[in-house]
């Protein structure tokens, strides 16, 4: 056996016969010669085989038998192909279910079976095979005879292979075609075929096989009727078989229809019918006639009920009436025939007629009733999933609704089920948009590789591919996919090659920051005859970024002067010039640019380089103001206006500026000019001092801006100039508390509210701002001289504490600190100041940790000479010089045992200090120090008792008198006399000295303060409230500041009658506690009882106005501190404290929304507070609070109605112009529009 380029020859020997077979030859079309026997009847036994079956490759034999397979799919495939698109099918059951479209859109469907024709063409010796086209059914409205759309069918075959042909049948020959293909290009005679006859055709897994087999020869069994089984196939076959005879005894009907003689035809139908119609090839042809032609519909409705009462569901009966009833323009009624028809073709051989049904129920149905049409291309989409044509439908359906969730998975569903490259590239390119657009370069670089594989070519598809990888950074992988697109473009093809370019181009300069690499692609398309206008002037302008300035004039040089680009070019062009060099030609480009197009942009912005000269810029001055009048649009005039104003600027002349630009602001107030006009008119009018045009303009501008950033800096100038040239602190307050509401760490915004709030004396509002500063200055110097004036303005208490050590000495915080009743006001050697010094300065509290180690270890001298050495540089380190006293005044005996050195019981007392702040004195004639610790209920570990102290704080018990003159250690007594030493035991007391008075003191002290609590407890225990109070009195005596009896005093004062000395005593709480919800529940209850039980409502306002600046929505002390404040004509505080409302609300909304109810109500306490401004005569103010109003609940038909005639009234009648055009919309025709209207006007 030999094996030849892919087939397989072998030699067959049966007896004294001798064939050559041919197994596997590839035939065009993905055919295939299955076998081939070819008989040699002339060689002679014996023969030598050595010499192989080449050797009768020259010879002529006899065909024995012949096999050919034909794919189905390919040959579906190739009639798709060459109808253009129309025509499609499937295999299914031996038979082939073709399914079409005419031009006018209407669906058919017919079936296609081959057959062997057993009679042979006598003429030409071959065997032939007959087609046969049957059950054509039409779905819509066509114009001629449905069997002719089968002769289009025909039509399409190609010419060499029909023998004969009819309307709906044909014989064809493929044997010797076959043969030839095969053979020739093996190199071997053809066979004698005249022997072989048609055995059969058949369709066995989805592959056509036709096989011929010599005359007389054995080819199996004959397939019959009775040899299949009962079924679908049986039925099919039998309808098949009984259309074919009729065809044969009536073939006249045919060829009458396809000579056009329809009237004659339809005779012949009448003439061959034995009484009524009755289904069958007859019947078809009657309703096939009369369903094409308007003239017949009437007839064509009997037949078709006729037939219908004899078989109900005959399918091409509900065609024709489906067909017949859209002719005369029933669609509903012609979709109900085809949804009947649809529901009857439930068969496996019937689902493409049910889907060509259902398809055109879908188009019929698609705008009168979606849902139905949705329904039909459902049921579409289950019988095959992955048909294109519904999936198409749906996605329109889909796309027309808006409803992305839906479209895009069927769009992948097509994408990936399409047969065809167009479908395939429009659903790729699809899907591929929506990822990119969705930011998801991995989905889109999917979509888009499926799309090349169908079109590796396909120029949008590959620009979209190089977009992704160079959005996903892989820019030079998108140069390398554009040079490929590049490559395989055709090189004259403008429309193909220059976006490629452009884009190549782009990514080089922009991306890669290779000019080389851009300016060689640009150069690729100087020349191409099908440059359009455009792409020469995006080329020229990639060239000249590409620093080739020449090829950049060589493009623009194809753009011709009367072209609506030619503007655009000339700008290029002097850019060009101005980059070789050339002055002069690019301020002769220019010119022809702002004489073709005076508002040209790219031209205006040349002006400068091109005109540097004064005289050339007061020439170009002339030439434009002139040209500005002859402008048609505003916001074209506008921007050559705004030119004219920058260049008297650039030539000095501020002031002749102004007017060409407000004249291009009026022209265009709201074009991309407007904010670059403005910013140049602003500084100019703050030049020139023209405040009133400096602060409308400001307004205006805010009224387009939304960001806060735009808003925040245009609110800062407004309130700067109102506070400081204007001198109009209630205008300054409105911008500057948005202002510092959008930047709350705005500086210049907080520092100018704060000297507006201190020039309109609004002390609550004030303290919010200083303690913003406080929080956010960077300046240390700053940030004291605000806590200063906080100081001042009643928070002492809580910010004095936080000042430096440094300004402890400074008379006015001196003062301030006496006032509030805080320690360290006796100078500047006071505890409290001490205690910070101490804090701030961790060099002392070194030397003195060193001090306490060496008294530890029983060195004296060492240990004194580290504190004197401290104390000259820190005279004021008490620590240091309490334990240089002890240190001094003790004998070295008590600093030892005889078991060697250890620690002294007084230095045990007295741990290093970095940290903690020393001890502050027992007795303050100033007030005393604030407490924030807990109430003193067990003695601290460290700190000593006075038994502990006794030993060391008691003096002697037989002491010398004291001399006249103490030593300046401190000591009461003297020491003794050198040659009297004390003996060892028993140990003399230690002498008496005033550091440890304060230690000793300060002990009792707190034995005192928990001795007194602990009475407190026990009397409240044994439910004796007036021992609890004595107690809680003697602990006060002991310390007036100590938190927690005053806690305690207020809560027993809670039970008894007597309401002023509670009263007085919440007063006392309040000047020590800090934390700011407590504070605010005190100062509640305290005006409770000033105004419910000691009649001083005065008193209880004053406590209530602090409160609510804390809790602003207390409705019930709001509705009294309200009422009171409007008896005594307060309006502008009741005003501010409804503002405050607003704020509180303001800061409970999300940051996105998503609580209207909070938004509204701060809108509606921001309105309470315009009407009391309104009322005040305080319009400015009135306004800023409305527009706050507006920004917390936005939309609000009611708030803008507010903003709207609170403007009015402030006479800002463009703003509020503005604000009703927004609102217009919203209202109800009628009396009140009018008038809402009628106030703008």
């Amino acid at each position: 056996m030999t094996v030849l380029d892919g087939p397989m020859w072998s030699l067959r020997v049966e007896g004294k016969r001798v064939s050559i077979v041919l197994q596997g030859a590839p035939l065009p079309g993905s055919a295939e010669m299955s076998e081939l026997v070819i008989h040699l009847p002339w060689v002679d036994f014996p023969f030598d085989f050595r010499e192989g079956i080449e050797r009768f490759r020259h010879h002529r034999g006899e065909a024995d038998s012949l096999e050919v397979t034909v794919d189905a799919r390919v040959l579906l495939d190739w009639l798709h192909r060459v109808s253009g698109g129309r025509l499609g099918g499937t295999a299914n059951d031996d038979t082939l279910v073709l399914s079409g479209r005419t031009r006018h859109g209407a669906r058919y469907t017919v079936r296609a079976r081959i057959i062997a024709d057993p009679e042979g063409d006598d003429d030409d010796q071959e065997p032939t095979l007959t087609l046969s086209l049957y059950q054509v059914r039409v779905y819509g409205l066509v114009a001629d005879p449905w069997p002719v759309l089968a002769g289009r069918v025909i039509d399409l075959l190609p010419k060499e292979l029909v023998v004969e042909r009819s309307l709906t049948t044909a014989r064809l020959r493929l044997v010797r075609p076959a043969l030839a293909w095969a053979l020739s290009a093996l190199g071997w005679k053809l066979p004698e075929v005249r022997h072989l006859r048609a055995r059969g055709v058949e369709l066995r897994q989805g592959r056509l096989v036709a096989r011929f087999v010599r005359a007389g020869g054995d080819a199996g069994p004959w397939l019959t009727l009775e040899s299949m089984e009962d079924g679908g196939v049986r039925s099919s076959f039998e309808r098949f078989v009984e259309d074919l005879e009729l065809k044969r005894h009536h073939g006249q009907v045919d060829r009458l229809l396809a000579q056009r003689q329809i009237r004659e035809a339809l005779a012949e139908v009448y003439r061959a019918l034995d009484g009524p119609p009755r289904p069958g090839f007859l019947a078809e042809r009657l309703v096939g006639i009369c369903a094409s032609q308007p003239i017949l519909y009437d007839e064509g409705e009997r037949v078709c009920r006729e037939l219908l009462r004899l078989t109900p569901n005959y399918e091409p009966a509900l065609c024709g009436l489906a067909s017949i009833a859209l002719g005369r323009g029933r669609r509903e009624e012609t979709a109900v025939q085809l949804e009947r028809l649809a529901s009857v073709l439930t068969g496996p051989t019937d689902r493409e007629d049910a889907t060509a049904a259902d398809l055109s129920v879908a188009e019929l149905l698609r705008r009168a009733a979606p849902d139905e049409a949705r329904a039909a291309l459902e049921r579409v989409l289950e019988r095959s999933p992955d048909h294109e044509e519904a999936l198409e439908a749906l996605i329109a359906m889909s796309e027309g609704e808006g409803d992305l969730r839906v479209t895009l998975p069927l769009y992948k569903r097509l994408l990936f089920a399409a047969r065809s490259a167009s479908r395939t590239r429009d659903a790729g390119l699809r899907l591929a948009r929506h990822a990119i657009e969705r930011r998801q370069p991995e989905d889109a670089r999917i979509f888009l590789r499926v799309v090349l594989e169908t079109s590796p070519n396909d120029l949008e598809a590959l620009l979209a591919l190089a977009e992704v990888e160079s959005t996903s950074g892989d820019d030079l992988e998108a140069a390398r996919i554009l040079d490929g697109a590049l490559r395989a473009a055709p090189a004259g093809d403008g429309a193909v090659v220059v976006p490629v370019i452009e884009r190549l181009a782009t990514i080089a300069l922009e991306r890669l920051g290779d000019p080389g690499r851009a300016r060689r692609v640009l150069w690729r398309a100087v020349d191409l005859a099908t440059l359009d206008d455009a792409a020469a002037l995006a080329l020229g302008r990639l060239a000249l970024q590409a620093a080739e300035p020449s090829l950049a004039e060589r493009y623009l040089e194809a753009i011709p002067p009367d072209h609506a680009s030619w503007a655009e070019a000339q700008s290029v062009r002097a850019e060009a010039a101005l980059a070789r060099g050339q002055a002069a030609e690019a301020r002769q480009a220019l010119a022809a640019a702002l004489m073709a197009d005076p508002s040209n942009r790219a031209a205006l912005d040349l002006i400068e380089r091109c005109a540097p000269e004064p005289s050339q810029r007061e020439r170009l001055i002339h030439r434009l103001s002139v040209a500005a009048a002859k402008v048609s649009g505003a916001s074209e005039r506008a921007r050559v206006l705004a030119r004219v104003g920058a260049l008297y600027e650039s030539l000095g002349l501020g002031f002749d500026a102004i007017g060409p630009y407000e004249a291009a602001l009026d022209q265009a107030p709201d074009s991309p000019e407007a904010v670059s006009i403005a910013s140049h008119l602003i500084p100019l009018y703050a030049t020139f001092g023209m405040w009133r045009k400096h602060q409308d303009l400001c307004r205006l501008r805010l009224t387009r801006h939304e960001e806060p950033e735009e808003r925040v800096a245009l609110l800062v100038r407004l309130g700067r100039v109102a506070l400081m040239e204007l001198s109009d602190p209630e205008q300054a307050r409105p911008f500057l508390e948005e202002a510092a509401r959008l930047a709350p760490r705005h500086l210049e915004a907080l520092e100018l509210l704060r000297a507006t709030l201190e020039s309109l004396e609004r002390g609550i509002a004030l303290v919010g701002v200083l303690l913003r500063l406080e929080s956010v200055h960077p300046d240390d110097e700053t940030r004291n001289a605000v806590r200063i004036r906080l100081g001042e303005a009643g928070q002492a208490r809580a910010t004095l504490g936080r000042l430096p050590a440094a300004l402890a000495d400074d008379p006015h915080v001196a003062a301030l600190r006496r006032r509030a009743g805080l320690p360290g006001d006796d100078g500047p050697q006071g505890r409290g100041h001490q205690g910070q010094r101490d804090a701030d300065a961790p060099g002392p509290d070194d030397d003195y940790g060193e001090a306490l180690r060496l008294a530890d270890r029983g060195e004296l001298d060492a240990a004194l000479a580290v504190l004197e050495g401290l104390l000259e540089r820190h005279p004021g380190h008490v620590p240091a010089a309490e334990l240089r006293g002890l240190l001094a005044e003790q004998p070295p005996a008590l600093l030892r045992t005889e078991r060697g050195p250890s620690r002294s019981p007084v230095v045990d007392h007295h741990p290093p200090r970095a940290a903690a702040p020393p001890v502050p004195p027992p007795i303050r004639a100033a007030g005393s120090q604030p407490s924030a610790q807990p109430a003193v209920e067990r003695p601290a570990p460290s700190r000593p008792s006075t038994a502990d102290l006794e030993p060391a704080l008691t003096g002697p018990t037989e002491a010398a008198a004291p001399p006249a003159n103490p030593p300046a250690g401190g000591s009461l007594d003297s020491a003794p006399p050198p040659g009297d030493a004390a003996p060892r035991h028993p140990q003399p007391r230690l002498p008496t000295s005033a550091a440890a008075e304060t230690l000793a003191t300060k002990a009792r002290e707190a034995d005192a303060l928990e001795t007194s609590m602990s009475e407190a407890d026990a009397a409240l225990e044994r439910g004796d409230p007036a021992a609890a109070l004595a107690a809680l009195d003697h602990a006060l005596d002991v310390d007036a500041d100590f938190v927690p009896a005053l806690e305690l005093r207020v809560r027993v004062l809670r039970t008894l009658p007597d309401r002023r000395a509670h009263a007085q005593a919440i007063e006392r709480l309040l000047d020590n506690v800090f934390d700011a919800d407590r504070a605010a529940d005190l100062l509640r209850e305290l005006g409770l009882l000033l105004a419910d039980h000691l009649d001083d409502p005065g008193g209880a306002l004053e406590r209530w106005r602090r409160y609510l600046f804390w809790r602003p929505r207390d409705a019930e002390i709001f509705e009294r501190v309200a009422a009171r404040l409007i008896e005594r004509g307060e309006l502008l505080d009741l005003a501010e404290l409804y503002e405050r409302e607003g704020e509180s609300w303001e800061d409970e909304a999300p940051a996105e929304g998503g609580a209207p109810e909070i938004s509204r109500r701060a809108a509606t306490a921001l309105t309470k507070a315009v009407a009391l401004y309104e009322q005040a005569g305080r319009p400015a103010l009135a306004v800023a609070a409305a527009e706050r109003a507006t920004s917390a609940s936005p939309g609000d038909p009611e708030i803008m109605e507010v903003y709207a005639r609170t403007l009015a009234a402030a006479e800002r009648l463009g703003e509020a112009r503005v604000v009703v055009e927004a609102l217009a919309p919203m209202l109800l025709d009628g009396p009140h529009k009018d008038e809402l209207l009628a106030l703008v006007d």
